[in-house]
């Protein structure tokens, strides 16, 4: 019998080995996992470690599972971490990775359990039309597409334009209501209400395998309806210490952390008039510590109440959750109406990331094509840099719109002049200077303090306490969640 020695013992070791067995290049898995191929290099070299029960590594080992079950080589995976039990083989594969590594795991989370239910979308969609005797004509015609379409979503494709999917779930729960078929549903996804109150977000999880955009209008709408005053965040203490700037490198996740903190509080201590913040990289590093987003979120604020006008172009090339979850984590300071956003309608660039936070009196800039933990960033206070970063921001902006607009209601123009039959959710009482009109059509909001209108190319939702504050959304990808959110409510 061979020894091994702990160097291959290693995670990175035995993960390199297993992309070896089931012959997966490093660069198909990097183009899997959506990440740079550096990276997943830097793990198989051990470089890079990965924790025990990270999003991460979970991340990895399931990406590393289904890759093995799509090239059919699930049992060379079990002969390598010796098992013969296949049923259990995603938890056998992460002790296996693991092995002699201490963590202390929930025994009541299985993140890596599997049921026939958390299949391949394509395996599912089939599925379900198949059980509930729905023709391809059929859903085709219902969510307006082509059935070759349909036939490619039962194949291997996923529908990504969420108004779709919404659509899809909301004809098939309604197709289920008429056809008696309420078990149908119940059985398929394990959710026992009744099919009157089916809750839309059990059948898109369990269909499309994650959060539906619903889920994140109503937290928005939540946010919304009893708002965190800008003001708690004067309350946080932070360092007075006067800062020194100078030319600075900083690395990776915290470098960044630092450099920001260091780039906020010179802006109170110079009484910045304008900060200028633009970056299509992944945005954990301001999310994952919340430590660091207290004080990032007080720093903001004291910037704002200084009369500091802030300028943000957001990066909507993601995810429309991940975007509702951007757009809600500024709603507090969005109140003080010192902020206006922005989003590029230029293409994000596939090569480069981009990360430019400018002042007055100094820069934070950095481009990379690796992640964020891998990034140099650079602090920078030379004029010439300062004038050029400006004139790059600046160029940018010509060609962005207005991903966020704050208006009061009474000067709200574009709410006045709304086109006939527009779509309402209106709380049970009386909005001050809201007149509807007998052509549109009301439903109920389920927020006390919110009314959602809905127009052809824009969506508002008016704070009803005063000031009375509209926050409009412009983006076809807002307004499509939001009018697939209101199509769910009776």
């Amino acid at each position: 019998m061979t020894t091994e020695t702990t160097n291959t013992n290693s995670f990175n070791s035995r993960f390199s080995r297993l992309l070896t067995l089931i012959d997966l290049k490093t660069n198909e898995f990097a183009d899997r996992m959506g990440c740079d191929r550096t990276y997943i290099s830097r793990i198989r070299s051990g470089n890079r470690k990965l924790k025990r029960g990270s999003k991460a590594s979970e991340k990895f080992i399931l990406g590393l599972y289904d890759a093995a079950a799509e090239k059919g080589k699930l049992h060379l995976i079990a002969q390598a971490i010796g098992t013969d039990n296949t049923d259990e083989l995603a938890i056998k594969l992460n002790s296996w990775l693991f092995a002699g590594e201490v963590v202390t795991i929930d025994a009541n989370k299985n993140i890596f359990a599997r049921s026939s239910n958390n299949t391949l979308f394509s395996e599912r969609f089939s599925y379900l039309l198949s059980v509930t005797g729905i023709s391809n004509i059929k859903l085709a015609r219902a969510v307006h597409v082509d059935s070759s379409l349909v036939s490619r979503w039962k194949k291997s494709d996923s529908p990504r334009d969420e108004r779709i999917r919404s659509n899809i779930i909301y004809f098939i729960i309604n197709y289920c209501r008429v056809q008696g078929m309420e078990n149908t549903l119940k059985e398929l996804t394990g959710n026992e209400q009744s099919i009157d109150s089916y809750d839309f977000d059990s059948l898109y999880e369990w269909l499309f395998g994650g959060d539906s955009s619903q889920k994140y209008i109503k937290s928005m709408l939540t946010s919304l309806n009893s708002p965190v005053e800008p003001s708690v965040f004067d309350n946080f203490p932070i360092d007075e210490e006067k800062v020194t700037m100078s030319n600075s490198s900083f690395y990776g996740r915290e470098g960044l952390q630092r450099s920001v903190l260091l780039f906020l509080k010179n802006a109170i201590q110079n009484k910045d008039k304008e900060l200028l913040l633009y970056s299509d990289q992944s945005m954990e590093w301001l999310s994952g510590n919340k430590e660091f987003t207290r004080q990032w979120f007080s720093l903001m604020y004291k910037c704002l109440v200084n009369g500091t006008i802030i300028k943000i172009i957001h990066n909507v090339d993601r995810p429309i959750n991940e975007m509702i979850e951007a757009i809600q984590s500024w709603l507090p300071l969005y109140l003080t109406g010192n902020i206006t956003s922005f989003y590029s309608k230029k293409a994000n660039g596939e090569r480069f990331k981009h990360t430019f936070f400018v002042s007055d009196s100094a820069v934070i800039s950095c481009v990379t094509a690796s992640l964020v933990d891998d990034a140099l960033y650079r602090l920078t206070v030379t004029s010439d840099y300062l004038k050029h970063c400006r004139t790059l921001f600046r160029a940018l902006l010509t060609g962005s719109k207005t991903l966020v607009d704050v208006t009061d209601l009474q000067s709200d123009i574009q709410l006045k002049n709304r086109p006939h039959g527009s779509e309402l959710l209106l709380p049970n009482k009386q909005i001050p200077k809201l007149t509807v009109m007998k052509d549109e059509k009301t439903k109920l909001c389920p927020f006390d303090k919110c009314a959602v209108i809905l127009g052809d190319s824009w969506v508002k939702i008016i704070r009803t306490d005063a000031p009375n504050l509209v926050f409009t959304f412009s983006h076809m990808s807002m307004v499509n969640a939001f009018r697939a959110y209101m199509h769910t409510l009776k």
